[in-house]
């Protein structure tokens, strides 16, 4: 599942084990009361597993690259969208993938680089592909 939604059958499992903890609970005078502390908790509990769960998230968001980059080549390269080609683009990131999306004409391409993160890996693989004598320009399309 995406996102958070994977955290709803593991939240329902926790809160109906911990209503059923409260409701057995000799702190519970009446079954009114035990409704209540046991609403409250599970209450508790979600709101804790959604928080949980949107940070889990955002981390995770940050220990990936994803990046669109629009490529221009040399006309000396003959083959750009060449998969040979554009696994050399990459040098000596292994970790790291390029996947062509389209070729504009014989010079430019737009790929996809995805790999490992935080962000500041992400660039400099991009500025090693800059560096290579056969990449003329890069421009990161903003996300």
């Amino acid at each position: 599942m995406k996102g958070w939604k994977w955290l709803i059958p593991g939240a329902v499992t926790v809160i109906t084990k911990f209503a059923a903890l409260l409701s057995t609970s000799k702190s519970c005078k009446s079954a009114v009361k035990a409704n209540h502390s046991c609403a409250a908790g599970g209450l508790a509990l979600l709101a804790i597993f959604t928080v949980l769960g949107g940070t889990s998230r955002a981390v995770a968001d940050e220990n990936v690259c994803d990046a669109r980059l629009t490529v221009a080549l040399s006309p000396s390269v003959p083959r750009a969208a060449d998969d040979g080609f554009i696994s050399s683009l990459l040098t000596n990131h292994f970790a790291y993938h390029l996947e062509v999306l389209r070729q504009d004409d014989s010079s430019i391409i737009e790929v996809d680089l995805s790999g490992p993160g935080p962000s500041y890996r992400c660039q400099n693989v991009i500025e090693s592909m800059r560096k290579d004598a056969r990449v003329e320009s890069i421009r990161e399309a903003s996300t």
